[in-house]
């Protein structure tokens, strides 16, 4: 999929599922899609065997990105995810939803698309992983991650269900069960717990990014963002909430097997998450702009602050003629500064995605040749890999999102582009 943003070939990983097909309640109706499926299997085949005679001109092209990446080509246990296993995941999920009173109804279509589209989120950017428990724990971290973003926007804050959570993800347990989404977490502490089995380490790392996103996105939601100047204190929130750190220890857990975990607290590697949490926060914004306008909850939103930059600026120039106190600083009809303040946003994220490709470089030539074993080397460049496939699969999912919806923003952001 071609993107708006500046990203490197390297960035696609060039077996992951395409073209899985919308249902609406009976999730056979996508089997239509496995042609697209077998196909990609082969991509897969051809990728393991580099220079097999039979790959397509787009396989050739999508190889050679990837033999210039250096051991990119040794992603060997890559994702197989097909549209049965699609579906089968899909249908647990939702019924788990249900069973926890999450989703109210097996007959609403929305709630199955929300189900249907997190876990294309959850496939999207893992394609590393092919285990069918892996993506099921995840799928189901991620649908967490959207509710309690949800749970703490309702005013007033409930700091019951805040204490609980962090409670439960502090010790395993709480004193005081709020809601069926505490006993949901419990389940997802343990069902972690059980995947880290004696890696106290990784386990450790798991606990402490998940309550950096619970305090994160209660910061988040508490805070007061009027206008652009306070974006160091922005942005430092929005790093916490982002669930970055918590989505990269899955790849971590399953990556890493004869790689020291000691490699997870270098600097260089840190610095790149923390670009990473960012720009997963900015492309939200971006696409999610349009639907936080409906719902009138655009205040935290960073185009949001540009636009109330541009207007506080008209103002000291005397450009506004006549001042209505009453009004709000923000006129969403202005369609330039909507479009300015999108500009802005959009600079910003590739900015710091040049950034991270340059932070790359620098943790790829700290390390070369400093391996014993292959297979060191091979799990240390899919590490990286992975953080990357986690952004581009974050912005594939928002652009096919239809919780979004946001085709004439895409428009808009390849005309930047080009």
């Amino acid at each position: 999929m071609k993107t708006p943003f500046k990203l490197s070939n390297d960035w696609v990983f060039n077996k992951e599922i395409e073209n899985i097909k919308k249902s609406k309640n009976n999730v056979n109706d996508v089997k239509n899609s496995n042609n697209n499926n077998n196909n990609n299997n082969n991509n897969n085949n051809n990728n393991n065997n580099n220079n097999n005679n039979n790959n397509n001109n787009n396989n050739n092209n999508n190889n050679n990105n990837n033999n210039n990446n250096n051991n990119n080509n040794n992603n060997n246990n890559n994702n197989n995810i097909d549209l049965d296993m699609f579906n089968s995941l899909q249908l647990k999920l939702l019924k788990k939803c249900l069973s926890l009173g999450i989703l109210k109804d097996s007959d609403d279509k929305k709630s199955f698309i929300i189900v249907e589209d997190l876990l294309k989120m959850a496939i999207y950017c893992f394609p590393l992983l092919n285990d069918p428990k892996q993506l099921e724990l995840i799928g189901e971290i991620i649908i967490w991650g959207f509710l309690l973003d949800d749970i703490f926007e309702e005013i007033p804050i409930n700091k019951k269900q805040f204490e609980s959570q962090q409670s439960i993800w502090l010790f395993g347990e709480s004193n005081e069960i709020c809601s069926q989404f505490d006993l949901w977490a419990i389940e997802l502490r343990k069902k972690i717990k059980g995947f880290c089995g004696k890696n106290e380490i990784l386990f450790n790392r798991f606990i402490n990014s998940g309550i950096t996103t619970i305090e994160g996105t209660l910061s988040f939601q508490c805070g007061n963002y009027s206008s652009v100047d306070q974006l160091e204190n922005f942005f430092n929130i929005r790093i916490q909430n982002s669930s970055v750190g918590f989505l990269n220890n899955f790849n971590h857990l399953f990556i890493l097997k004869s790689l020291p975990t000691s490699i997870l607290y270098d600097p260089i590697l840190e610095k790149m998450e923390k670009i990473q949490s960012l720009l997963l926060g900015l492309i939200n914004d971006l696409y999610s702009y349009k639907k936080e306008v409906l719902l009138n909850e655009e205040k935290k939103n960073i185009i949001y602050l540009f636009l109330n930059k541009q207007k506080q600026h008209q103002e000291q120039q005397g450009q506004q003629k006549k001042k209505n106190k009453e009004k709000e600083i923000v006129d969403q009809n202005d369609d330039n500064q909507i479009i300015n303040s999108i500009k802005k946003v959009y600079d910003l994220i590739n900015d710091y995605i040049s950034t991270y490709q340059y932070l790359e470089i620098k943790l790829k030539d700290k390390y070369f040749n400093t391996f014993k074993l292959k297979s060191q080397e091979i799990e240390f460049f899919k590490i990286i890999n992975s953080q990357k496939y986690l952004i581009y699969g974050f912005i594939k999912y928002s652009i096919e999102s239809r919780r979004y919806d946001c085709k004439e923003l895409n428009q808009l952001l390849f005309n930047f582009k080009n």
